[in-house]
């Protein structure tokens, strides 16, 4: 997979990028800030550096100039503007890429028609707020956009894996597993998730249940590793 990854020096663009280039990708990366990049001339195929002006003019800038299988966004709603033009550089660009954005968990639902912020969140503010956001800013600007081919993953909260944390990253569409509610989940589990939904979207398009869709992340087996962890008190035996 051709992979742009814009804003890579964050800690999940960097995972995604570390994720990529160990899968064997060909991965280019956009930054503000080009003496931040950690990866040699050898591992990248481009570096892209937008240190003044719209990110938006510069993600059209590299999408014109060469094309690529997917564009990975590795910042959330709160980036605004960096949401918004590259969703416009994305929609305009010919032939049109998979885009690969960020929301948060409190924007899922826990089945048709029902969001998950009363039951898995108490109806905590915070929650609300987060969810309003990505739903309003990245999801809505999604959905009024051109692009053919999308989707918003939405994890918990992301840590580093001296944190403590779960590296399950089998996902479903739009609906959050309840078991995973409260579980932090290691940037490398998000990144692969990017990662595999990303191939997914580029080898079926519209026939993949992701598009168009937010990606939820849920447990493996009959008893999810954060449901084990909480059970046992020993210990994640996951990470």
């Amino acid at each position: 997979m051709k992979l742009l990854v814009i804003a890579a020096t964050g800690n999940l663009g960097k995972a995604i990028v570390n994720a990529a280039l160990r899968d064997g990708h060909d991965v280019s990366v956009l930054v503000r800030d080009g003496t931040k990049v950690p990866w040699n001339g050898e591992q990248l195929t481009k570096v892209y550096v937008s240190a003044s002006g719209s990110l938006g003019d510069q993600v059209a800038i590299a999408l014109a100039g060469d094309t690529f299988d997917a564009v990975a966004l590795a910042v959330g709603a709160q980036a605004e503007d960096a949401v918004r033009t590259t969703i416009s550089a994305v929609a305009a660009a010919k032939p049109s890429p998979v885009l690969l954005t960020t929301g948060g968990a409190p924007a899922l639902i826990l089945r048709p028609g029902n969001s998950c912020v009363d039951k898995c969140f108490g109806g905590a503010q915070w929650a609300k707020d987060l969810r309003d956001l990505h739903l309003g800013v990245t999801f809505a600007a999604l959905q009024a956009s051109t692009i053919p081919t999308w989707t918003m993953v939405c994890p918990g909260t992301m840590v580093k894996k001296a944190e403590g944390a779960h590296s399950f990253h089998r996902t479903q569409p739009d609906v959050i597993d309840e078991s995973v509610v409260g579980a932090s989940l290691l940037y490398e589990a998000v990144a692969q998730a990017f990662l595999d939904v990303g191939e997914e979207l580029v080898k079926k398009r519209d026939k993949s249940k992701y598009n168009k869709a937010r990606v939820a992340f849920k447990g493996g087996g009959e008893m999810s590793c954060y449901q084990l962890c909480m059970t046992t008190l020993v210990g994640c035996p996951c990470v």
